[in-house]
């Protein structure tokens, strides 16, 4: 059984890809995945997820992340604290 967390080479022939294609999905950050260092490691739990969701619940987080670095960037100096929906209408379609 493979461990929970995994090399890019093991985290490649779990999800049956080539690892040029995961180490370009995981920089895309369409994929969960982590970079420490040079190295990229996968969580198979996260991974098994992904697969299951059709990617939908990582995307939900990379969003909320997105809209939260966008609402304090808003906020800047002043500490304004912005809605969801000013976030939304600063970013645009």
């Amino acid at each position: 059984m493979l461990p929970d967390v995994l090399t890019t080479e093991q985290a490649a022939e779990l999800l049956q890809v080539s690892t040029a294609a995961l180490r370009a999905t995981a920089r895309a950050g369409v994929i969960p995945a982590a970079k420490i260092g040079r190295a990229w490691r996968f969580s198979r739990p996260a991974l098994m997820r992904w697969l299951e969701t059709g990617g939908l619940e990582h995307e939900a987080g990379v969003e909320r992340g997105l809209a939260d670095a966008v609402r304090e960037a808003m906020a800047g100096s002043s500490g304004r604290t912005y809605t969801s929906a000013e976030v939304r209408e600063r970013l645009g379609p």
